[in-house]
């Protein structure tokens, strides 16, 4: 009762809390969604090979991080190979990093059941029928030099991949100096023994 009280005064005042767990750090009423990365201007959609694709911030601690890494060694792969294939994904990496939080930058999920698992094959079947009807909604991308960091899309990306096709991609590198960002990035820099890519990464980005 009390956290359905303060989830709705937080979303009354828009007012967001970000805060350190033992998997990375998490946001309350996070205020900034992948609804929010909408390119700039005449920013367009452009095909990519994804070996230049990367996979991007997920604010986790270092032995959880999957920031910088290529598509195929994604939780996200695991689950779209297994998929594809029409094997079981119950015992999934994803699954259990989507159980402690450990998956991305929302916090621990109840993943008990079938409910979650069919929905979530339900999900990836819909977004491959709309690849290869060539209408799906583009990856949003970081970009730094040659190689695209992936901030909303790793489950088309993994399919993408899977399917040894080019990614649809647009440039959103912009929202690295959203105000969200920046506190993450503050806040990762109090504990840079747990966060040391992500801080590499953002400094990367901010010039320091």
């Amino acid at each position: 009762m009390f956290l359905s009280l303060k989830k709705r005064l937080f979303k009354c005042f828009d007012v967001s809390m970000i805060y350190h767990t033992s998997a990375g750090i998490k946001s309350f009423n996070q205020l900034i969604s992948s609804d929010a990365f909408v390119p700039y201007g005449s920013n367009a959609a452009e095909f990519v090979n994804t070996k230049h694709l990367r996979l991007g911030i997920d604010n986790l601690v270092d032995s959880y991080a999957n920031i910088g890494k290529p598509v195929n060694e994604s939780p996200h792969f695991e689950l779209i190979d297994k998929i594809m294939q029409d094997k079981g994904i119950e015992g999934c990496d994803y699954f259990y990093r989507l159980e402690i939080g450990a998956l991305d930058l929302r916090p621990p999920q109840n993943v008990k059941g079938t409910l979650v698992v069919n929905k979530t094959r339900a999900d990836i079947l819909g977004i491959h029928k709309s690849i290869m009807a060539g209408h799906c909604e583009p990856i949003k991308t970081i970009g730094y030099g040659d190689i695209k960091y992936i901030i909303d899309g790793k489950h088309r990306a993994s399919l993408y991949h899977y399917l040894g096709i080019d990614a649809l991609c647009i440039d959103v590198t912009h929202v690295i100096n959203d105000s969200f960002f920046c506190w993450v990035y503050r806040l990762m820099r109090k504990r840079e023994t747990d966060y040391s890519k992500h801080i590499r990464f953002f400094r990367e980005f901010y010039g320091e």
